[in-house]
């Protein structure tokens, strides 16, 4: 079973997903974005101050952290990044 704050964090992943799968349904990208799953969404943690920073995947190609940022851009979050996700990256197969 899932601890809650590994739930929040998936349920996060696949919001954020669903957000960028609208706008990327169409048009140039829908290739790359169909590379992609929930999983390759970036990690989130919040500091002293209560800020959330997001943290990139090391693992994850250039093309896709630059979809990620254009689909913020059009959706207009502005996002605050911290370190790199220490996260391995998921076998495909599971």
């Amino acid at each position: 079973m899932l601890k809650a704050s590994e739930n929040r964090k998936s349920t996060r992943r696949h919001r954020l997903f669903k957000q960028r799968d609208k706008i990327l349904k169409q048009g140039e990208d829908l290739e790359l974005w169909d590379s992609m799953t929930v999983w390759d969404m970036s990690d989130v943690e919040t500091d002293e101050e209560s800020v959330i920073k997001h943290r990139t995947l090391p693992w994850r190609p250039f093309a896709q952290n630059d979809l990620v940022k254009r689909c913020d851009e059009i959706l207009q979050v502005l996002r605050t990044y911290g370190h790199q996700s220490q996260r391995l990256q998921r076998d495909p197969l599971m």
